[in-house]
């Protein structure tokens, strides 16, 4: 196998097979109101393939752009029929965003739970035409969790605690504990047991390393402003490569942009838990390796995915419609927009229809119109080891995606990146087909991770000797500030930062979309193989 050439172009691997993935943990499903589509017992229309996707069940969106009035009567129409009221549930009056339709027992009468896609099934059947073919599912999207956390997944579940001695302690101080070695997952994924290697620790899975060399070298003083990254994720924690160049509180006229922090937000609380924060560090994660490829760059952080590595569709739209307004003005020369070069998005959901089927492109508008805007957007592949497209990545420019199946000069593309080994070799976890665009290191790679997360393991073996404290590892001590970890989620900012380094010195605040645009494609081309 040769390995890939600088700047993310295509290795040679054996071809991914296509099929649907595990879906997301039941508690992650019912936390977010969801459902798991079942192609064998889900409504379907004449000459539409369904395969299986999760959605929130008690809602739908409108895109912003449509006529809401009339989709809403459409589908408040048949709603009816099932016992059920539409209403308007979310309306923030954006260009680029969605409208949520939520669903409600009408009157005082019992009614089934809401099924959307039940609704939006029908109301396609029954109005085959006008607002409604732009209606789609809100989907529930997962940050590429497959090969995340540890001691394991939230699709895998423990043995039981080790009772087998270890070395005892010889102070009061608490009993090691043992690590606990990931369980066999039961799914139907092909590859999931050699795919868990990657959760081991010592196999790529999360865990704590010591960072020897120096830290990325940041120019003073730039004679043009410095080119700036969003990442859409968990948001970023305390490193001191970071805390002077990440922006954690992006606003739009004094509003929060993304989702507000919490009581179980790990970066922003400072602690974390083994079992209930599959994803916690990974918007730090991701930051670190943009700062490592291109030190010069200004990091917005965006808090988009949840602590358990989810985020609904309507949710990411929302933000997105917020950035794109912020690009615009700062485009236009407006006051109250902030630049933004690379847009860094790791998460994604599989649709429900094939991709040579029409679908409504709720999210890709969004996309579009940062491409227009002059920004790259970098997306994931995921890491399900299928060749079954995965959006946002899918939406890349490829020859089998009605619609978007060319490139345009007046447009930047959406960019998929799956993930290598440390040998070049395709990982085994990416995600892989003709929609996968370019490759870049993503497993057991080294970032950074917040200095406070230090979680309630302890290491096998540990004793006080002369004033001084021996021990074994500590598996979840991050106090060092850096791990190593894998997915394409961490591929992706490793092109975002390779992208941002190939914009080049002379970047000026107010460019034009025109020449933002211009300069955004000569990166693109000098860094993958997507072309005009």
């Amino acid at each position: 196998m040769q390995p890939p050439t600088e700047y993310g172009s295509d290795p040679v691997a054996p071809e991914a097979r296509d099929y649907d993935p595990t879906p997301p943990p039941a508690d992650i499903v019912r936390r977010h109101r969801a459902r798991v589509l079942d192609p064998d017992t889900a409504e379907q229309i004449a000459g539409i393939t369904v395969r299986s996707t999760v959605y929130v069940a008690d809602r739908l969106l409108v895109p912003a752009s449509a006529d809401v009035d009339e989709a809403v009567r459409m589908l408040e129409e048949v709603a009816a029929s099932f016992g059920l009221r539409a209403s308007v549930e979310g309306l923030r009056g954006l260009p680029y965003d969605v409208v949520v339709v939520g669903f409600r027992p009408r009157g005082d009468e019992p009614a089934r739970p809401p099924d959307a896609w039940s609704i939006l099934q029908w109301t396609r059947s029954r109005f085959a035409s006008g607002p409604v073919a732009r209606v789609g599912l809100d989907h529930l999207m997962v940050a590429n969790g497959r090969v995340m956390a540890v001691p394991f997944q939230p699709q895998f579940r423990p043995p039981a605690p080790s009772t087998a001695p270890t070395t005892a302690p010889t102070t009061a101080a608490a009993t090691p504990q043992p690590l606990p070695v990931p369980a066999a997952a039961a799914t139907t994924a092909p590859e999931d047991a050699r795919i868990a290697d990657y959760v081991h620790q010592g196999g790529g899975g999360r865990q704590p390393v010591a960072w020897l060399g120096p830290g990325p070298e940041r120019r003073p003083d730039p004679a043009g402003r410095r080119p700036v990254v969003a990442i859409l994720d968990t948001g970023c924690g305390s490193h001191p490569w970071l805390d002077a160049v990440v922006d954690n509180q992006l606003s739009l006229d004094g509003a929060y942009v993304g989702r507000p922090a919490h009581g179980r937000d790990p970066e922003a609380v400072g602690s974390m838990d083994d079992f209930e924060d599959a994803v916690a560090g990974h918007g730090t994660f991701m930051a670190g390796l943009v700062r490592i490829f291109c030190p010069d760059a200004d990091v917005i952080s965006v808090r988009t995915v949840d602590h358990d590595g989810a985020v609904v569709e309507s949710d990411l739209v929302g933000t997105l419609a917020q950035i794109i307004e912020l690009v615009l003005r700062e485009r236009n020369g407006e006051p109250g927009g902030r630049a933004i070069d690379v847009l860094v998005l790791s998460m994604g959901y599989y649709h429900e229809t094939s991709e040579t089927d029409p679908f409504e492109p709720i999210l890709a508008a969004s996309l579009e119109a940062l491409g227009r805007l002059g920004v790259m957007v970098v997306a994931a592949a995921g890491n399900d080891a299928t060749s079954r497209p995965m959006y946002p990545a899918a939406f890349a420019p490829w020859s089998n995606l009605m619609g978007l199946s060319t490139t345009s000069p007046d447009r930047l593309p959406v960019i998929s990146v799956g993930a290598t080994n440390p040998d070049g070799a395709v990982a085994l976890f990416s995600n892989d087909g003709p929609w996968v665009r370019a490759w870049e290191a993503g497993a057991a790679v080294v970032s950074t991770m917040p200095v406070t997360f230090h979680a309630g393991m302890s290491p096998r073996a540990r004793r006080l000797e002369v004033g001084q404290v021996r021990s074994s590892l500590d598996p979840d001590d991050y106090s060092a500030g850096f791990a190593v970890w894998s997915g394409t989620s961490f591929a992706a900012p490793v092109l975002a930062g390779k992208l941002l380094r190939a914009l080049g010195d002379d970047l000026e605040a107010g460019e034009g979309r025109q020449d933002a645009v211009e300069r955004g494609w000569k990166a693109v081309e000098a860094c993958t193989r997507i072309r005009r």
